[in-house]
């Protein structure tokens, strides 16, 4: 009767596994040897001592056996076939849990029967099948069986493969991790194992910027003590935390949503003193498109603060972000490193890209502090607690020099810079006047270097002019004949930050009178162009401070004609000359200098210095400049001078405002010089002719 009961249970056990398989278990472990615990999955049923089927521990606390599925699989159910042996021996098997990964998903517990044959539902997804008794005693198991379905691994996006790992320690190599060998037994030498150190951590990085949608982790199968060791993880991209780990039991096989866009992947376990196990991570997204406005600008003539590797390496093309591929630029160790590079000509910086070197979580963050300036003037900064492997910055700045900049002591590590927008239009206004018979306050090199035709910017090509130091230098060239000089177009020589600054603060004249300046605290000129609106032949670029000057080409920019009949000079409200209109030369030409042309008439009227408008004699303005915070009230009348009536604040609405005013961003006392909170470039005053 007996025989017929377990036949008809073991007959309605069978029908109930139709929608699930039975999974091999593999690779047992136990907390103690009496019996191996290999028996327990030798698929022989016998449940008595005799038949050497049984695993057994040793009499202790809390026993367990262990056993784990070739892979991540959904186990719906567990069956233990116990040891059939006395009532004092069977008591033994009464207070158990079952366990997946780490997780309770059933229980046993009984005050007076025992199991024989116990099926359990568990209906977990993972790996690792655990028995554990909660009580001392002898754990014994004649068979253990696990049904259920493989899990489907289903990710986002396609597989990344990862490069270049490292981590904190090495017990086993990083590599391990990344070697496409999915075993997980610290026997299949498939593992990466750091030392026990506190918040150990892996990491490894994509060859090229990457949307990360998921990390999946494979990690150590291994006893209950050692699994400990994986409780608490993060996983970073570029230093950015985008998925967390937490729990008491080990995943086995652990996917991650990570929705982020970097290079470097970090897993890191978060304890004082603890292990990282990894037999290997897979990361699945999309490759990253790196869009750019405007046309690629070629950079040249690199310069650094300091050399460790050469500046060069971050623009030869070679986007290789690994020390070992000889392609990072390397300063030294030093307070405020800097890097620097410029385009052959003025452009329109639309974007600049850094590719960071990739290393260690400790070296990346010397990049964490930068500026990015456009001929001396910030345009983009980074400051942050994380590293970037790879940052497009917006710009949108004019000029030639580009200069990346760490605002603490650091190295400072480029291996690629890339540079994007448009070439800047050099408009001016009337032809190119040729100059001659130049000379200079001291010489250093030749002053004739600067009208030579030769717009390189560069003190290697020989093509700069260049006074000693010394008070107020200066350079000056003569126009072939006097004419109405519209521009000045001065082209700087381009150095490091610390040689650019000898170009700050600049006055231009024409024959003696001021007609535009240049005074900036943070920027320098690389290529620049003045309005000037002056008569005139002798064309003077003076510095105001103690200096040198170094001028690598000046274009002037104009129409030769009579000096008018009646010119009103600046300051003065004199008239002199004489009005010619229409005449001759000897040689036929208009001008009578040999030259074919146009001849220029001049009417009486005022120029505002501020934006070049022509106002009648007899009318009066305003000109509003905001980047001044002033109002300028002018009149033109033949007595005027070169300077405003009145000058009023300006407040942040644009609104004119009296002196001795306050407001909220101006405080106008005594007068326009008092609004202290305003920056002035010296552009002020009016210019007649």
């Amino acid at each position: 009767m007996q025989r017929v009961f377990r036949a008809l249970l073991l007959v309605s056990i069978l029908c109930s596994f139709s929608a699930a398989s039975m999974l091999p278990l593999q690779e047992c472990r136990q907390s103690s040897t009496h019996t191996p615990c290999r028996r327990a999955i030798d698929n022989n049923l016998n449940q008595h001592w005799p038949g050497k089927s049984c695993s057994h521990t040793k009499m202790q606390k809390g026993p367990w056996w262990q056993a784990s599925t070739n892979r991540l699989a959904h186990i719906r159910q567990v069956r233990i076939y116990a040891r059939l042996c006395g009532p004092v021996c069977s008591r033994y098997l009464k207070d158990l849990i079952i366990k997946v990964d780490g997780h309770v998903c059933a229980r046993y517990t009984s005050t007076k029967g025992y199991l024989s044959t116990h099926t359990f539902e568990c209906n977990r997804v993972g790996q690792v099948v655990e028995i554990r008794s909660r009580a001392k005693t002898y754990l014994m198991l004649c068979e253990v069986q696990v049904f259920g379905n493989y899990a489907s691994l289903a990710h986002k996006g396609r597989l990344l493969p990862l490069q270049d790992c490292r981590q904190s320690s090495t017990h086993t190599p990083c590599r391990r991790a990344i070697d496409n060998n999915f075993s997980q037994y610290w026997s299949g030498k498939s593992c990466a194992h750091t030392k026990r150190q506190k918040n150990p951590w892996w990491q490894a990085n994509t060859n090229r910027l990457a949307h990360i949608q998921q990390v999946r982790i494979y990690t150590r199968l291994c006893t209950p003590p050692c699994r400990v060791n994986f409780r608490h993880i993060v996983v970073k991209v570029d230093g950015h935390i985008c998925a967390r780990h937490k729990g008491v039991g080990l995943g086995s096989t652990i996917t991650l949503s990570c929705n982020r866009v970097g290079q470097v992947v970090e897993i890191q376990a978060m304890a004082k003193r603890t292990y990282l196990m990894l037999c290997e991570v897979q990361v699945f997204g999309t490759y990253a498109s790196l869009a750019h406005k405007g046309v690629r600008l070629p950079l040249q003539a690199c310069r650094q603060s300091s050399t460790h590797t050469p500046c060069h390496r971050a623009i030869d093309g070679n986007t290789n972000q690994k020390w070992s591929g000889n392609s990072c630029s390397h300063t030294n160790m030093q307070n405020k490193p800097w890097w620097q590079a410029n385009t052959p000509r003025l452009a329109h910086f639309h974007t600049v890209r850094i590719y960071n070197r990739l290393c260690g979580p400790g070296c990346s963050s010397h990049q964490n502090n930068i500026v990015i300036k456009v001929d001396g003037v910030p345009c983009a900064s980074y400051h942050s607690s994380h590293y970037f492997s790879v940052k497009t910055f917006h710009c949108n700045r004019v000029g030639q020099i580009l200069e990346i900049h760490s605002t603490v002591r650091s190295y400072l590590m480029l291996c690629e810079v890339q540079a994007f927008g448009k070439w800047a239009s050099l408009a001016h206004t009337g032809p190119l006047l040729p100059l001659k018979h130049c000379s200079q306050s001291s010489t250093h090199t030749p002053c004739a270097r600067a009208i030579d035709g030769k717009l390189a910017q560069h003190f290697t090509a020989k093509s700069c002019s260049h006074t000693k130091m010394q008070t107020k230098p200066w350079w000056q060239a003569k126009t072939i004949k006097p004419a109405f000089i519209q521009q000045v177009r001065i082209y700087a020589r381009l150095c490091g930050p610390v040689c650019s600054r000898y170009l700050k603060n600049i006055i231009v004249k024409v024959d003696g009178r001021v007609c535009a300046s240049y005074h900036s605290t943070a920027g320098y000129l690389s290529t620049r162009t003045f309005n000037c609106n002056r008569y005139g032949s002798t064309v003077r670029i003076e510095s105001t401070a103690k200096t040198y000057l170094m001028l690598c080409e000046v274009q002037v920019f104009g129409r030769y004609g009579r000096k008018p009949p009646t010119h009103i000079e600046p300051g003065t409200g004199e008239e002199t000359g004489t009005h010619e209109t229409g005449t001759t030369g000897e040689s036929g030409s208009p001008s009578g200098h040999g030259e074919t042309g146009e001849v220029v008439s001049f009417e009486r009227h005022c120029i505002d210095g501020h934006d070049s408008s022509e106002h009648k004699l007899g009318t009066s303005w305003t000109t509003k400049v905001p980047a001044e915070g002033y109002c300028y009230h002018y009149s033109c009348t033949e007595k005027s001078e070169a300077g405003p009536v009145s000058v009023d604040c300006m407040d942040a609405s644009g609104h004119c405002v009296k002196p001795s005013s306050e407001g909220t961003d101006f405080a106008c006392r005594s007068g326009y010089t008092s609004c202290s909170c305003v920056h002035r470039d010296g552009r002020t005053g009016i210019i007649f002719s």
